[in-house]
């Protein structure tokens, strides 16, 4: 009968502890973005929201029938993106930007950042390979390869930087 006993705590134990791993991973979940898609969009910053758990870009577009939409992007949290040079400044309201985001799978106004422009920069991000333009210097301190680290590609080479402004 004790042994009975401690093999239900230990099942219950491991069911507890799965049912937190379910929900941890499910916090990291990009399920409602379409990877597949990378949309292309340009307009005007309306928000930047340097804030945990992830960072928003809210973005007014026009859209086809010419009507003003307001665009929901999100972003990694401000930990990682600071360290790759964003600051709470990099989206300043009013920029003109064009923006490439992974879209909603519902087709709703929002997507995951993919990367970003603003007016005859190259670029940052996944799609355009470079650091916002506000980070100029930044010395690499050492580059590895991920597997898969949040809104990086998988494969891309990292540089961990040390920046100051």
């Amino acid at each position: 009968m004790r042994q009975l006993m401690k093999s239900i705590g230990a099942l219950a134990a491991v069911a507890l502890l799965g049912a937190g791993i379910t929900e941890v991973a499910a916090h990291h979940s990009a399920s409602m973005f379409d990877p597949e898609k990378v949309k292309e969009l340009s307009g005007t910053i309306k928000e930047f929201q340097w804030k945990n758990p992830h960072v928003w870009i809210q973005v007014y577009v026009q859209n086809a029938a010419g009507v003003k939409e307001e665009w929901s992007i999100e972003g990694g949290s401000p930990n990682t993106l600071s360290r790759q040079g964003w600051r709470p400044t990099t989206f300043t309201p009013g920029a003109v930007v064009t923006i490439k985001v992974n879209p909603m799978k519902d087709g709703s106004t929002g997507g995951l950042f993919v990367g970003a422009k603003f007016g005859g920069d190259a670029g940052f991000g996944r799609r355009f390979r470079k650091i916002p333009r506000r980070a100029v210097h930044l010395q690499p301190l050492a580059v590895f390869r991920v597997v898969d680290f949040g809104n990086i590609a998988i494969g891309d080479d990292v540089r961990i930087t040390r920046g100051f402004e």
